[in-house]
C-alpha cells in the first residue's frame, strides 16, 4: 500500500491548561477522500471539529469512538481542531485519521508533539487559515496514560462501530446531507465583481450600493431590549453595545437558577454562530435563549411544540479568558443570556454573531417610484438569501431543511436576484438520489420521509425552470431518468378515462397527499399536474426520449379538457395567508394584465411584516394590525410562525419580471422579452443575470411620454415590448422613429420591436 505520509502510532498529548485544551492539526490531501475515518479518545471529553465544521462532543470517560468524516474533508489543505477536558482521572488526547483516497493510497494522521495548542478558546481557531503561529507545541505524554486498548486495532477496522456523520435530524429519520461532499455553501467563493459601464449609466450609483449590500462577516448587537439583575448582579450592560470596548459588562451569579440576565436585539434577522468573549477566576454557566421576536426569548413553548421550539444552548465555561462561538447556526434576532453557577465575576464583552452567508454577488436588481415596493424587494432577496445554506432552506429558524416545494420556489426567485445555479442542482441531486423505488420524488431531503402529491410536480417543473433559465440541457439530461419515474408516478395516480386526479380523503402514508389538505378531484392540484406534464413534455425533448414527450403532452391534454369541467379554484386575496398561493395569484393578476391590482396585494400582503418591525418575510403572510416583534406579551401570536421563511420572497420575482418585464423566450436568455406593467409607477429599473451577462433596463413615464433603456448582453436577442399611450403612438428606436414595429395580437396594449445586436438600445413612444 502506498502511503501519502509515514507516520508512527498516535501519541498522547495534552496543553498548558490543567482542565482544558485546544488543539490544532493542519494537514494535506492529495486527491478525492474516497473514505476517511478518525479514531479519538481524550479523558474525560472532548469537542471535536475537521476545517471549521463541527463532528461530535462527548463528555465520559470511556470515550474512545470511530467517526466517518468522509464529508467534511477536501482536497488540499485540512484542519482537525480538538477541544479536550479533563474532569478527572490522568488526562490527555490521542487522535488518529486514516484517509483512502485510492485503492493503494491511504494517508495517516496522528497525535503528537507537531499539533498545536492554547489552553483558551480563540475566535475562528477552528478554521484552516487561522494564524496558529503564537501557539505551543503540545506535549507528549507516556502512552501507558491512554492505556493499548484504544489502538489495538485501526480506525475503521470494525465498520459495525463507525458512527456516521449524521444520521437524522429533529424531524426525519434517514440520512441528511448536512455535511455532504460537493455542498456548494462550503465549496464555493463569493468572486470579485464589478459593474459593466452600459448598466452603470443606466441604473445609476445605487446598483454599486446594492453590490455592497452583501451581509458583514460580523454584526453587533445594536440595542439591549431587556435586563433582568435576579440572584446577582449586572454591571455596565451598555458595554455590550460597544465593540472593541476595554471594559465588559460585569456579572455575578452565585445561585443556581434564577440569575443575571441580558436580552440583545441585533436589529433585524440574521443567520450565524453567537460569540462573545468571557473573563473570569472561576467556572461560569451560561445559557442561551434565541428568539425571532422578543416574546420568543421570554417564553418557553410547549415541549410538544418541537418544530416551533428554538434550540436553547448550554455552556460551563471554564476559567481564563475565552473567545466563545456557538456549535449550532442559528436563525434569530434576539437572545437572551442568562447566566449561573458563576464562582467568580464574569466580564462579557464583543458579544457578536459570525453571519452564514452563502457566496453569491447581489447581482439582480429593482427600484421604482413607490418607496414601499424597494423596501419590499429588499427584504424579500434578504428572506432568500438568508434561507441558503448548505442547501435551500425553507427557514432559517423552522424547520431548517430543505422541502421540495419551497426549493422550487427559492430556485427560481434565485434565478433572478443572484443568478446561482450550483445549489439548485445539489438540492435536485439530493432529491433525486432518495426517489423512491416506484417514482415518488421524496419531499424533503432523507430516506423515509414523506411523498406529498403536489411537492413530486413541483420537480418537475422546477426542472423546466431551471433550462429556461439556464439553458444548461446537461442537466436536464443528468435527470432524465429521475423525470421519467416521477412523471410516470403521477399518471399513474390520474384516472385513464379524464385523466385527472382524485385525491383520497384520508391521509396518506406518513402525513398527507398534498400540502394543504386537498381531497377529490381538486381543480388547483390537477392544474398542478397538467403543468407538470408540459414540463415533463418539454424538458423530455432534451433527453432524446420523444415518445415520452408525446404521451406526457396527450396526457396534459387529456387532464386539461377535464379540467374545464371543474369549478375553478377561488381565492380571495383579503383574507389568503398561504404564501405560496399569494404568490401564484400576484402572477395571475399580472398575467391578466392587472399590474395596479397585483401591486396593491403585494403591499396589502408583504409589507405589514415590515411595518411591525420586521425585515425579512415570514412563512404565512399576516394581515394589517400586527403586533410588534418588540412586543413582550403576544407568544400565543408568534408559536407556529417562521419569520424568515424562503418561498415568501416571491416579489423578489415578480417586480423585475412582471414590472419591468424581463423574462426568457428561450432557453438562458438567449431571446428574452421586455415587457413592462408599471402599473401606474412612475419609473422602474431591474438588472436580471443571464448566463449571457447582466440585462439590465430604465423605464420612465412622464407628462404621456414613455422612455426605456436597455442592456442586451452579447449572444442574446430582445423582444421589446412597448406600451402604447396613444391611438397613434410615434416609436423610437435608438433615435430613428419606427415606421414597421409590430403589432402583437397577443398584448394589444403594446407595440413590439426585435432587437438583435447586443449593447445599449433607447426608445421613446410620445
Amino acid at each position: 500500500m502506498k502511503n501519502q505520509n509515514r507516520v508512527p502510532a498516535p501519541k498522547c498529548i495534552w496543553g498548558p491548561g490543567k482542565i482544558e485544551n485546544c488543539f490544532r492539526k493542519k494537514f494535506r490531501i492529495k486527491g478525492e477522500c474516497k473514505q476517511a475515518v478518525l479514531r479519538i479518545f481524550c479523558d474525560t471529553g472532548y469537542t471535536l471539529f475537521l476545517n471549521g465544521r463541527f463532528v461530535a462532543a462527548l463528555d465520559e470517560w470511556c470515550n474512545t469512538r470511530d467517526y466517518e468524516v468522509t464529508p467534511f474533508l477536501v482536497n488540499g489543505e485540512n484542519l482537525a481542531a480538538v477541544i479536550g477536558f479533563n474532569h478527572a482521572g490522568h488526562r490527555g488526547l490521542a487522535v488518529e485519521l486514516s484517509v483512502v483516497t485510492g485503492p493503494d493510497t491511504t494517508l495517516s494522521v496522528v497525535s503528537d508533539a507537531t499539533w498545536k495548542t492554547l489552553a483558551e478558546e480563540r475566535w475562528g481557531w477552528r478554521e484552516v487559515n487561522f494564524d496558529d503561529s503564537a501557539w505551543a507545541h503540545a506535549s507528549e505524554l507516556p502512552n501507558a496514560t491512554i492505556g493499548a486498548e484504544q489502538w489495538k486495532s485501526r480506525p475503521g477496522s470494525d465498520p459495525t462501530k463507525i458512527i456516521p456523520y449524521l444520521t437524522g435530524s429533529p424531524f426525519f429519520p434517514g440520512p441528511i446531507p448536512k455535511c455532504a461532499p460537493g455542498t456548494p455553501f462550503y465549496s464555493l467563493k463569493r468572486t470579485a465583481f464589478s459593474v459593466p459601464s452600459e448598466v452603470g449609466k443606466i441604473i445609476g450609483p445605487e446598483y454599486q450600493a446594492n453590490l455592497e449590500m452583501f451581509p458583514k462577516r460580523v454584526l453587533h448587537p445594536v440595542k439591549i431590549a431587556e435586563t433582568f439583575t435576579g440572584n446577582g448582579s449586572l454591571v455596565n450592560a451598555k458595554a455590550l453595545l460597544s465593540p472593541g470596548n476595554s471594559k465588559g459588562a460585569k456579572i455575578r451569579a452565585p445561585e443556581t437558577a434564577g440569575g443575571p440576565q441580558v436580552i440583545l436585539d441585533f436589529g433585524g434577522e440574521i443567520a450565524g454562530y453567537l460569540r462573545m468573549r468571557i473573563a473570569s477566576d472561576g467556572f461560569s454557566r451560561i445559557r442561551l435563549h434565541y428568539g425571532e421576536t422578543l416574546s420568543e426569548c421570554l417564553h418557553l413553548p410547549p415541549r410538544t411544540a418541537l418544530l416551533t421550539r428554538m434550540i436553547t444552548e448550554e455552556y460551563e465555561v471554564a476559567p481564563g479568558t475565552r473567545e466563545l462561538e456557538s456549535i449550532v447556526r442559528q436563525g434569530f434576532r434576539y437572545v437572551k443570556l442568562e447566566f449561573s453557577d458563576c464562582e467568580s465575576i464574569v466580564e462579557l464583552s464583543e458579544v457578536a454573531v459570525k453571519t452564514s452567508s452563502y457566496p453569491v454577488n447581489y447581482l439582480g436588481y429593482f427600484s421604482c417610484s413607490d418607496p414601499s415596493l424597494n423596501v419590499i424587494w429588499n427584504a424579500a432577496r434578504k428572506t432568500l438569501h438568508l434561507c441558503m445554506q448548505e442547501y435551500y432552506l425553507d427557514g432559517i429558524k423552522r424547520d431548517r431543511f430543505m422541502w421540495v416545494g419551497d426549493t422550487r420556489l427559492e430556485a427560481l426567485i434565485n434565478y433572478y436576484v443572484f443568478g446561482d445555479v450550483e445549489l439548485f442542482k445539489y438540492c435536485w441531486r439530493g432529491a433525486a438520489a432518495s426517489q423512491s423505488s416506484d417514482g415518488g420524488i421524496r419531499s424533503a431531503f432523507g430516506e423515509g420521509t414523506s411523498i406529498l402529491w403536489d411537492y413530486v410536480a413541483w420537480w418537475i417543473i422546477a426542472l423546466q425552470d431551471y433550462y429556461r433559465h439556464t439553458g444548461d440541457d446537461a442537466f436536464i439530461k443528468e435527470m432524465g431518468a429521475h423525470l421519467d419515474q416521477a412523471a410516470a408516478w403521477l399518471i399513474s395516480k390520474s384516472d385513464p378515462k379524464d385523466g385527472l386526479i382524485r385525491i383520497p380523503d384520508e391521509k396518506g402514508h406518513g402525513w398527507f397527499y398534498t400540502l394543504n389538505g386537498k381531497t377529490g378531484k381538486d381543480a388547483e392540484f390537477n392544474a398542478l399536474f397538467k403543468r407538470a406534464m408540459v414540463a415533463a413534455a418539454e424538458t423530455a425533448g432534451l433527453t432524446g426520449k420523444k415518445s415520452r414527450g408525446r404521451k406526457y403532452r396527450e396526457q396534459a391534454a387529456k387532464t386539461g379538457t377535464s379540467l374545464a369541467n371543474l369549478p375553478p379554484p377561488h381565492y380571495d386575496p383579503d383574507t389568503m395567508i398561504n404564501s405560496l398561493a399569494s404568490f401564484d395569484l400576484t402572477e395571475q393578476l399580472f398575467r391578466a394584465g392587472k399590474a395596479t391590482a397585483a401591486l396593491a396585494f403585494i403591499k396589502a400582503r408583504w409589507k405589514p411584516m415590515l411595518d411591525c418591525g420586521g425585515d425579512s418575510f415570514w412563512e404565512c403572510l399576516p394581515g394589517t394590525g400586527e403586533t410588534p416583534l418588540a412586543e413582550k406579551e403576544k407568544w400565543a401570536a408568534y408559536n407556529w410562525q417562521s419569520h424568515c421563511h424562503g418561498w415568501t420572497a416571491g416579489p423578489a420575482l415578480s417586480l423585475p419580471a412582471e414590472v419591468t418585464g424581463i423574462k426568457p423566450v428561450l432557453p438562458g436568455f438567449a431571446l428574452f422579452e421586455v415587457r413592462p406593467q408599471l402599473g401606474g409607477l412612475a419609473f422602474a429599473k431591474g438588472v436580471v443575470p443571464s448566463p449571457h451577462g447582466l440585462i439590465a433596463v430604465s423605464m420612465s413615464v412622464k407628462d404621456g411620454i414613455f422612455e426605456e433603456t436597455l442592456v442586451v448582453p452579447k449572444g442574446c436577442r430582445a423582444h421589446v415590448f412597448i406600451p402604447k399611450l396613444n391611438d397613434r403612438p410615434k416609436v423610437f428606436a435608438d433615435g430613428k422613429e419606427v415606421s414597421s414595429a409590430r403589432r402583437d395580437p397577443a398584448h394589444p396594449g403594446y407595440i413590439r420591436l426585435e432587437i438583435t445586436t447586443s449593447g445599449t438600445h433607447t426608445f421613446r413612444v410620445e
